[in-house]
């Protein structure tokens, strides 16, 4: 976890994660521990980057705990949004 405000994770701190050779960075901008995270992440890929916005949320079950996860569709770099677009004129 990097970016702690007084030693302590939320909105601004991040955090890397790794999917085999792959890094995403996410950045938490709404934290409300044992209620709802929301994230900011990013993906690096060779042309370009790709972004989604997550919220992760967790609500009390007869039986435990149900933890949701929404996501927005992925949002690119200007590089990477000029390339698909002008790949989508050809």
């Amino acid at each position: 976890m990097i970016d702690r405000k007084d030693g302590r994770i939320g909105a601004g701190s991040t955090y890397p994660c790794y999917h085999g050779d792959r890094l995403f960075v996410n950045t938490i901008l709404a934290w409300r521990p044992f209620e709802r995270i929301l994230t900011k992440d990013l993906t690096e890929m060779p042309i370009g980057n790709l972004y989604v916005i997550a919220e992760y949320r967790l609500a009390p079950t007869e039986n435990g705990t149900r933890l949701t996860r929404s996501i927005t569709r992925a949002t690119a770099s200007l590089l990477l949004s000029s390339r698909i677009s002008f790949h989508h004129l050809l």
